[in-house]
């Protein structure tokens, strides 16, 4: 009598209250074709799922080659199921978006094998069903049957010892069922152990041995002709001891390589859902690197700006009793500045309060266009002093004219703003009120390249609104504008020299540092929330995903994945999104950088440091999108998943 490979003891399975095996008592031998039947709601599946280690039993013993498995702990339970087990299900369960021949090689890829011979074995299988001319055609393009033949093919890839088949030609018509039948009758007389769940009597006859199964008890057997005498001279199978089965440092290597290869694959066949992933970490890191390199950049622009003011340049805000009309006193305060030794020239500057710019255009019915920049009052000397370039040249003359009529110079962008076409001039617009007429437009704005935007309009006519900033911007010779500091307030007021303020280049500084402080602040909020938000959409997608892939994950534990590879292979698709997504986003957030300071005028300045924080930043939301799924993915049951619709 030869030794059971399989052996159950007074196996019980209990589901809360309902209790699907009772006492089993069965044994089964190595090459043996057994088949086990009974009507629906029987226990056959809860008998399938105990004997191929996909569910523990709540009672009784449970003995492979000898082994009682109850004291196997779970992972290596894991691993002697895709060694020891093959399964094939009703439903063939292949990955419809990937090559035959990959679903074929599925159970090589988790056990951990090289390439070489998952290519050898995969072809082989294909060969002995007859289809290894499938093998570069997508699974899902496949017949019912030709789907079937790959699922077995998948099965004996790994050269099981036994192989569990749960109606495998329910779905089937007669001519591929009698083909699959065919297939396990040759199973089982090379040598594999063969163990079919049927309802029909054709497959059943087939079986070397039939199992009856009611109400979770075995209730019959009935034997071949063959049979008895197939148990008394089968010779024993070889033990391969148990601890085979823990993998080498090379196949946990090659299990992760493969792990990575299969995200990589699952993310490849569904573009949609992976394009829509991309274009979040794309925004958001993109977004983050943009921002980061446009700020350093205005910052270096206005340092720059800043030091060429500190070597030449002093900011006057005097005291004035006309405040609407303050020209003639700031005309006057500007020639006793000039007066002084060491100085270049003296321009005015009023930046005029709540005084926006709007165009007139009565005579089309159209809406007027607001300016939402600067409106300034200056007069030539300071567009002089600034190495402004204004056309047309008489421009500057009317600006000073003192002859009623506000006149205005238009910023290029300023200009496009309202509407008004470069090099057209005459046109009529309203600054606080009052009827501006366009005299010119700014072609360069020299030192200052915010005038680009605003509306300069002519100081020596325009009625001033209160509150409006006066001040006079004094050009010097290199590195006198300390002393002509400490000089100007005397000239101007001698009796009251402290009513005379003057902005220095440290004050500005230290405001551009503050304000330096607080973009860095709203930045990291900002950046902070469209993080937190690319990774709960990231991992609401995922998901998403496991749930629609509930039986490939079955699957794969089924064929002997332990939980820890599950998790892997989702943590891994969103560590595989994350930097992929990093990397767009850099190189976006790079080219819209180099865009808004082309737009500008500006020289971009680049935080490299930002390449490496766009990578790292897409890989950990990524991978934290992805635990909180991979978790849930892990903990699905195959014996339950494998057979819900």
């Amino acid at each position: 009598m030869s030794v059971p490979i399989i052996e159950l003891r007074a196996v019980g399975r209990r589901f809360d209250d309902t209790e699907a095996l009772s006492s089993v008592d069965l044994q089964i031998f190595s090459g043996e074709f057994l088949a086990i039947v009974g009507p629906s709601g029987a226990g056959k599946s809860s008998l399938l799922n105990v004997l191929g280690l996909l569910d523990r039993p709540s009672s009784g013993v449970y003995l492979l080659d000898g082994q009682d498995v109850a004291e196997i702990p779970e992972r290596q339970r894991d691993s002697l199921r895709g060694d020891t087990f093959g399964f094939v299900f009703q439903d063939s369960f292949v990955l419809p978006c990937e090559s035959v021949m990959r679903n074929t090689a599925l159970g090589l890829r988790i056990r951990g094998d090289d390439k070489a011979t998952q290519a050898t074995e995969s072809a082989a299988s294909l060969e002995r069903l007859g289809i290894r001319r499938l093998g570069s055609k997508r699974a899902g393009e496949l017949s019912g049957g030709e789907r079937q033949r790959v699922a077995i093919a998948r099965a004996i890839a790994t050269s099981p010892r036994v192989l569990l088949a749960d109606e495998p030609t329910g779905n089937l018509d007669s001519e591929n069922s009698a083909a699959v039948v065919a297939y396990l009758r040759e199973l089982s007389t090379g040598g594999t152990t063969v163990i079919v769940i049927t309802h029909s009597h054709e497959v059943a006859a087939q079986a070397d041995r039939t199992v009856v199964i009611r109400d979770g008890t075995i209730t019959q057997t009935t034997d071949s002709d063959s049979a008895a005498s197939l148990r008394d001279l089968a010779t024993p199978p070889a033990v391969r001891p148990l601890t085979s089965s823990v993998p080498s440092g090379g196949a946990h290597r090659r299990r992760l390589l493969e792990t990575l290869s299969d995200a990589v694959t699952s993310l490849a066949v569904a573009p949609r859902r992976s394009g829509l992933l991309l274009a979040a970490f794309v925004l958001s890191m993109g977004g983050l690197v943009a921002a980061v390199n446009i700020g350093a950049t205005s910052s270096a622009q206005i340092s720059q700006r800043l030091s060429a003011a500190a070597l030449d340049e002093v900011v006057v805000l005097p005291e004035v009793s006309a405040i609407q009309s303050p020209h003639a006193e700031l005309a006057h305060a500007a020639e006793t500045i000039s007066s002084l030794e060491a100085t270049v020239g003296v321009g005015q500057r009023v930046e005029l309060s709540g005084a926006g710019a709007s165009t007139n255009r009565p005579l089309y019915g159209a809406p007027a266009l607001q300016l939402d920049g600067p409106t300034i009052a200056v007069d030539a000397s300071l567009l002089n002093l600034g190495g402004a370039s204004v056309w047309p040249a008489t421009a500057l003359e009317q600006m000073d004219a003192e002859d009623g009529i506000v006149t205005a110079v238009l910023g290029a962008d300023a200009a496009e703003e309202l509407g008004v076409p470069i090099g057209r001039v005459g046109d009529q617009i309203s600054v606080a009120g009052q009827e501006v007429t366009v005299v010119g437009h700014l072609r360069s704005a020299g030192r200052d390249p915010a005038l680009s935007q605003a509306v300069l309009v002519s100081a020596a006519d325009l009625v001033v609104p209160q509150d409006s900033t006066l001040k006079l911007v004094v050009r010097t010779l290199p590195g006198a504008p300390a002393v002509l500091s400490e000089v100007i307030p005397l000239a101007l007021d001698t009796a009251n020299p402290d009513s005379v303020r003057i902005e220095t280049v440290a004050d500005l500084r230290a405001l551009q540092l503050g304000v330096d402080t607080d973009l860095a602040l709203n930045l990291a909020v900002i950046s902070g929330v469209v993080l937190v938000l690319t990774c709960l959409t990231t991992s609401v997608s995922i998901l998403l995903s496991v749930s629609a892939r509930t039986h490939e994950i079955a699957l794969r534990r089924a064929l002997g994945a332990s939980r820890g590879q599950i998790q892997s292979l989702f943590v891994l698709e969103g560590a595989t999104t994350g930097i992929i997504g990093g990397l767009c986003g850099v190189s976006v957030g790079l080219a819209a950088t180099t865009l808004v300071c082309a737009m500008q005028g500006w020289t971009p300045q680049f935080v490299f440091a930002t390449v490496w924080i766009g990578i790292a930043g897409g890989l950990l939301v990524g991978v934290v999108a992805a635990l909180v799924p991979a978790r849930r993915a892990s903990r699905i049951e195959p014996a339950v998943a494998l057979r819900a619709r």
